[in-house]
C-alpha cells in the first residue's frame, strides 16, 4: 500500500487568484445594483438582488477556500485491490479496482477515476507527488485513456446549464409578465430542489458546503414567494 500527497503547486496561486476575483466581482455586482435601484427609488428588489448576489458571492468565495483547502489536504492511496482518497472534512472514498469504469487524462494534468454505474470518483489533482508512478500503477489495471467527445458534450452541457439557470434568474427577477415569471418560476424552483438533494447526496461535498446548501432556502422562498403572488394576481387577488 503506498500514499501519495498534495505538492504546492502553481495551482494554489491560480486559486488564490480565483478566491481574490470572485470577492472583487462580488462586491462590484453588489455595488451596480445598489446604485441601480437606489436611483429608481426600488428598494424591494435592491434588497431581493442585493441578498441574492451576497448570498452567492460568499458561497463562491467560500467554495474557493474550501477546495483548496481540500486539496492541500488531498492523499491517495494505493492497495493491490483499490484507490482511496482521502480529503479534509470528508470520509474516504474507495473504488475497487474491478468497479473502475474508466482512468481519464484530463488536460489540464489531473487523472479522473470514474466508478462504474455511480456518479462516484476520484479527481487525482495535477500537482500529486510521484506521478509517473501513480500512473504506472493506475495504467497495470486498465489503459489511461484520453476524455471522448462524449465526455467533453456532457461537461460542456453541465456549465450551459449553470450559466442559462444563472440567466433565467435574472430574468425571472426583472420581468413583469406572468407568461415568464409562472413557467420560469416552476422551473427554477424544480432546479432548486433538485440541486439541493444533489449537494446533500453527493460523496465528493464535504459536510461544510453541505451544510452552507441550506442557505439556498432564501432563493428558494424568493422565487417561491414572486411565482404564487403572480399566480393568485391572475386568479384575481389584490396585493
Amino acid at each position: 500500500m503506498s500514499d501519495y500527497k498534495f505538492q504546492q503547486t502553481s495551482q494554489n496561486k491560480f486559486l488564490d487568484l480565483v478566491f481574490s476575483y470572485a470577492g472583487i466581482l462580488s462586491l462590484l455586482v453588489l455595488a451596480i445594483l445598489c446604485i441601480y435601484f437606489i436611483d429608481m427609488g426600488n428598494y424591494s428588489n435592491l434588497f431581493t438582488n442585493g441578498l441574492v448576489v451576497t448570498i452567492v458571492g460568499m458561497s463562491f468565495y467560500r467554495g474557493i477556500r474550501i477546495q483548496k483547502k481540500q486539496i492541500n489536504s488531498f492523499v491517495l492511496t494505493i492497495d493491490d485491490t483499490s484507490v482511496t482518497q482521502r480529503k479534509a472534512n470528508m470520509g474516504p472514498l474507495t473504488i475497487n479496482f474491478s468497479d473502475i469504469g474508466y482512468i481519464l487524462a484530463l488536460k489540464n494534468g489531473g487523472i479522473l477515476i470514474r466508478q462504474k454505474d455511480s456518479t462516484n470518483h476520484i479527481l487525482i489533482p495535477q500537482g500529486i507527488e510521484n506521478k509517473d508512478e501513480i500512473i504506472n500503477r493506475l495504467e497495470s489495471v486498465m489503459p489511461i485513456t484520453k476524455p471522448t467527445k462524449e465526455f467533453t458534450h456532457n461537461t460542456s452541457l453541465i456549465v450551459g446549464i449553470i450559466i442559462l439557470t444563472l440567466l433565467a434568474f435574472f430574468v425571472f427577477v426583472y420581468s413583469t409578465n406572468p407568461l415568464v415569471i409562472i413557467p420560469l418560476g416552476i422551473v427554477m424552483l424544480a432546479a432548486i430542489i433538485f440541486s439541493f438533494i444533489s449537494t446533500q447526496k453527493s460523496k465528493q461535498l464535504d459536510k461544510k458546503i453541505k451544510r452552507g446548501s441550506y442557505f439556498i432556502i432564501l432563493p428558494f422562498i424568493s422565487v417561491l414567494s414572486k411565482t404564487v403572488i403572480v399566480i393568485l394576481q391572475l386568479l384575481g387577488y389584490k396585493f
